[in-house]
């Protein structure tokens, strides 16, 4: 009578990637059973890596940018990875991404920084320097301001009797101002 059972054997020490043979011997009271030799090999657990960060060059004090990082798993099996985000050596926020196993995925993130200056970007062993600089005035604004001013003293100009203005330039003409009235 034959009858089938299931076990489970735990080995420690197996090295990753490596092929090993083993054979099944089973022994019970005085009777030994031989099972055929069976190979296998270890898979590598799932091993991350940041291979790069995407961060802009420069941006504006308060300006929303977004950091990219590619994350490789290099293992044999899939895997969750969290990435952390760092910003002048603290984390400011972290994403976990499900990594198959010989592939690469992308996480990322939108931050604002409120300080002027050199900031460093770090995810996992990549480094990024940033620059924060004040919000430039747009090259158009100048102009449409100027514009805008000469159209408002033009109105106003416009809007003072012809009289008034001649009489108000007469005054600036010289010491004397002589006036002319018709009596009748």
């Amino acid at each position: 009578m034959s009858e089938e059972k299931e076990f489970e054997e735990t080995v420690e020490g197996l090295e990753d990637e490596t092929e090993y043979e083993f054979k099944a011997v089973v022994e019970w009271g005085h009777d030994t059973s031989t099972g055929e030799k069976t190979s296998f090999t270890t898979l590598q657990d799932a091993t991350f890596e940041v291979i790069e960060c995407e961060v802009p060059d420069e941006v504006n004090i308060e300006e929303s940018f977004t950091i990219e990082a590619t994350v490789e798993n290099s293992g044999d099996v899939d895997g969750e990875y969290t990435v952390e985000f760092y910003l002048n050596g603290g984390v400011i926020d972290n994403e976990t991404v499900e990594v198959e196993a010989g592939e690469t995925k992308t996480a990322s993130i939108t931050h604002t920084i409120e300080e002027v200056g050199e900031h460093q970007i770090e995810v996992g062993e990549v480094e990024h320097t940033m620059t924060v600089e004040e919000e430039d005035t747009p090259v158009w604004v100048v102009p449409v301001l100027v514009i805008l001013i000469v159209a408002l003293l033009f109105t106003i100009w416009k809007a003072v009797p012809r009289e008034k203005r001649e009489s108000e330039q007469d005054e600036f003409d010289g010491d004397k101002v002589t006036e002319e009235k018709d009596i009748e």
